[in-house]
């Protein structure tokens, strides 16, 4: 693989969550800045770089890493009315990870995903899309599920301020026990909550409609402006 070529690796967070957005992103390395950015985090001793088996704080660490090395990143939001349109999990991963992918200034070479088929539209560089192995570790791809997760993780915070009785901050709209208990004694915000999902039709109206509308493409900049606040 030549010195030049850019490698990308795209991941999405939040397909099981029962509140909130879909998030993906895809960060972009060259050959150099990989091998790098590999030997930084070995250094870290950290058992993956699946942002699931990391806590805060190693995410927070390896996000140095991808800020220094990474040649450009992008994140994808699918909202949550697309629910309400009736798009599926599925579709709406499908469609975060397009949005960020679209986001970047750079497209790379060789684009690592995960199991979705997705496309590059809109410019003339033929980038090769590659379907990761399932159990296999690509850095590239590791790094976007850190971002992916950092920026919805922010979102979810931000989003608590406005309905602390949720605990969003904590549970990051997943299905927690406590979250469940809370759903079940406040009731569901529509447009904010997954009214598909199980827990959230057991639920009762909690007479609060929210519907929060987040840019569906960022550029590198602006991850790092929102990721900053």
């Amino acid at each position: 693989m030549s010195s030049c070529c850019l490698i990308g690796g795209c991941d999405e967070v939040g397909c099981s969550a029962i509140a909130g957005p879909v998030v993906a992103a895809t960060v972009v390395f060259d050959v150099k800045s990989l091998k790098s950015f590999k030997r930084s985090v070995r250094l870290l001793q950290l058992r993956s770089l699946d942002s699931k088996e990391l806590c805060a704080a190693e995410r927070a660490m390896v996000y140095e890493y991808i800020k220094c090395f990474a040649k450009d990143l992008s994140v994808g939001v699918c909202n949550t009315e697309e629910f309400y349109k009736g798009a599926t999990v599925s579709s709406c991963a499908t469609s975060a990870m397009q949005k960020s992918v679209e986001g970047l200034a750079t497209l790379p070479d060789v684009l690592v995903v995960d199991y979705r088929k997705l496309k590059i539209v809109g410019s003339t560089k033929r980038t090769r899309i590659v379907t990761k192995k399932k159990g296999e570790r690509i850095a590239a791809v590791g790094a976007a599920s850190i971002v992916a997760k950092l920026f919805r993780d922010k979102m979810l915070a931000l989003i608590g301020e406005l309905f602390p009785e949720y605990n969003f901050e904590s549970n990051k709209g997943y299905p927690s026990p406590e979250h469940k208990r809370e759903l079940y004694s406040n009731g569901y915000v529509y447009g904010l909550h997954r009214r598909h999902f199980k827990y959230v039709r057991r639920a009762r109206f909690a007479k609060a409609v929210c519907f929060l509308y987040f840019k569906e493409s960022l550029s590198r900049e602006e991850v790092l402006r929102f990721l900053e606040l």
